[in-house]
């Protein structure tokens, strides 16, 4: 799969960047826009493709995903599994799981002592 990017960001045409903020809602985080052999746009975002079905969704056009998902149900193996390889285990053993976060550190301290 070929890769492009634009060395000097500055030569990029003010049109251009216009377009790839009001069309692609560019937005200062990471975006992968998704083009087809012709230069159409298929997909104004397939980050997210990528990250979750990584090539399985290529050419990643919008529509690609979707059949995935068909087959997928939600567990919490599929949302947790990465984060702790005992998850698995501690599902087949009927144990409570609880997931949280977020950026409030005294909060989770919190919430983890109590729950302890």
């Amino acid at each position: 799969m070929l890769w492009y990017s634009v060395y000097y960001p500055s030569i990029i045409d003010p049109a251009v960047i216009m377009y790839i903020q009001e069309v692609w809602q560019f937005k200062k985080k990471p975006i992968l826009a998704a083009l087809d052999p012709l230069g159409n746009v298929v997909n104004n975002n397939a980050l997210h493709m990528i990250y979750i079905w990584e090539g399985l969704t290529f050419p990643f056009y919008s529509t690609s995903g979707a059949w995935l998902w068909k087959g997928e149900t939600w567990r919490i193996d599929f949302l947790a599994g990465s984060i702790n390889a005992a998850i698995p285990i501690w599902i087949t053993i009927d144990n409570c799981i609880c997931l949280y976060g977020g950026e409030n550190r005294d909060w989770i301290r919190k919430f983890t002592a109590t729950a302890h």
